[in-house]
């Protein structure tokens, strides 16, 4: 869709595609702003759905990324805590620098 701008001569508007030689709309000037506007409207709000869907699911991947190093640390937390002997369970530095 070309874009379009207004002329204004005096007391006359004209509302104008961009490609000069293209003819004008002939539709009356109340028609063609309510249909602008509402075109605009749509545009704005089905952006405005978007950016908010992206923000959900940008949420969701972080507290889905905190939520698996959480268990990852456990699970590295108790296989070491297993592994260990007996005796000497609370007696070496626990290693959490386990790869992604």
């Amino acid at each position: 869709m070309q874009l379009l701008f207004l002329a204004s001569v005096g007391f006359h508007t004209t509302i104008l595609p961009k490609n000069m030689n293209a003819k004008p709309f002939k539709s009356p000037k109340h028609k063609l702003i309510s249909f602008f506007q509402r075109s605009r409207d749509k545009w704005k709000e089905r952006a405005r759905r978007y950016f908010s869907q992206i923000r959900a699911f940008e949420v969701r991947v972080r507290d889905l990324e905190a939520s698996r190093d959480h268990w990852r640390k456990r699970y590295f937390t108790e296989r070491a805590g297993a592994q260990a002997p007996a005796g000497r369970r609370c007696h070496f530095p626990l290693r959490l620098d386990f790869p992604r």
